[in-house]
């Protein structure tokens, strides 16, 4: 069995330390959820020998779930819909844009194309209405953005055949 000692918070992701004097309870818990499927388990410091061993198993625990569990990829969490979205695709929407030229400040309507092809570097590019019609902005903005989302999958699936990348 692998021992994990108190270490940095990147190793305790999905790990919450639960202190309650009142209940007598102290431990960790464990918390997941991967496509709708929800895993939670407390792990007492009394039942695992003190803080550090139930650290030890809430970690363990935690490492043999997200196994089970398929992982969510970046390109899926691109593409999932939010209840603020109105244009109907993610990444895309219409905004009124104000640019400043001197004293005077302007402002266009135009559709705005946002995404991340590569894991930590952001990218977003406006299609003018007024160069274009509207419905040529919107898809312009559109094309864009699945043109980052082929380039994040095509980086995902380097990465797994090559996970030291």
């Amino acid at each position: 069995m692998i021992r994990y000692s108190l270490t940095p918070m990147e190793s305790r992701r999905c790990i919450t330390r639960v202190v309650e004097p009142a209940k007598r309870t102290q431990g960790w818990n464990v918390r997941i959820i991967r496509r709708g499927i929800r895993v939670t388990e407390f792990f007492s410091d009394k039942k695992h020998g003190g803080k550090t061993g139930a650290l030890s198993e809430a970690m363990h625990f935690r490492d043999e779930k997200e196994r089970e569990l398929k992982p969510i990829l970046r390109s899926e969490l691109a593409r999932r819909k939010t209840v603020r979205n109105t244009s109907g695709i993610p990444g895309v929407r219409r905004r009124i844009k104000p640019q400043k030229k001197g004293e005077k400040v302007f402002e266009y309507v135009v559709w705005t194309a946002t995404g991340s092809p590569e894991p930590g570097r952001r990218k977003t590019r406006d299609f003018y209405v007024g160069k274009m019609s509207e419905d040529d902005a919107r898809e312009a903005a559109i094309a864009q953005r699945l043109r980052w989302e082929q380039q994040m999958e095509r980086n995902e699936q380097k990465k797994l055949l090559n996970p030291k990348l």
